[in-house]
């Protein structure tokens, strides 16, 4: 019964992400949800996350928002949804975001193309939610040698089999290739 009057429960949404629910609001089982390059802003990432009404399934493994325009305030309630208890993959890549915030249970996380830098890196390691990651893109983020350095001694990422860092501001000293490779984390 929401969904009737979406239009005027959600007057700030974007006409992009309310096509979208339209479409799927009949579907009971959606795995997978791909909002690319569809010009989402921080309001249409926090209506996502607030579930009122149930914008997105609870079945949702794979979740693509890439190439948007969601900032951290956005990321942050993505992130700090709790109702995506399937969620496995998480594609932020090509948005406005500094840092991030906590999701736990992904195992994939392509933060590429953000603005995230060292500061943001120091983040992302201290964030024990981030356990279960198998797959980092942090792609052109600005990270330097510090933030290599930081990533590369981290020992709290045992199931991390791939990280990218391609397209960042780190010199040949910025990664000891050996601290690296003894978590075995491939470049």
């Amino acid at each position: 019964e929401t969904w009737k009057n979406l239009k005027t429960f959600l007057p700030s949404i974007s006409p992009a992400l309310r096509d979208f629910l339209d479409s799927i609001k009949s579907q009971k089982s959606v795995t997978e949800v791909s909002l690319c390059s569809r010009a989402l802003k921080d309001e249409d990432a926090i209506i996502l996350a607030s579930g009122l009404p149930r914008t997105l399934p609870r079945t949702l493994e794979v979740l693509i928002l890439s190439q948007n325009n969601i900032g951290d305030k956005g990321a942050s309630l993505i992130g700090a949804n709790d109702s995506w208890q399937n969620l496995k993959k998480l594609d932020l890549s090509g948005n406005k975001m500094g840092k991030n915030d906590t999701w736990d249970r992904l195992q994939a996380l392509n933060l590429a193309h953000n603005q995230i830098g060292d500061q943001g890196v120091l983040s992302i390691e201290n964030n024990l939610t981030f356990r279960n990651l198998t797959k980092l893109d942090l792609s052109a983020n600005r990270i330097g040698d510090k933030g290599a350095n930081i990533i590369g001694l981290n020992a709290g990422w045992i199931y991390l089999k791939e990280l990218y860092l391609q397209e960042n501001e780190i010199c040949d000293q910025g990664l000891r290739l050996s601290d690296v490779i003894k978590f075995g984390k491939n470049l």
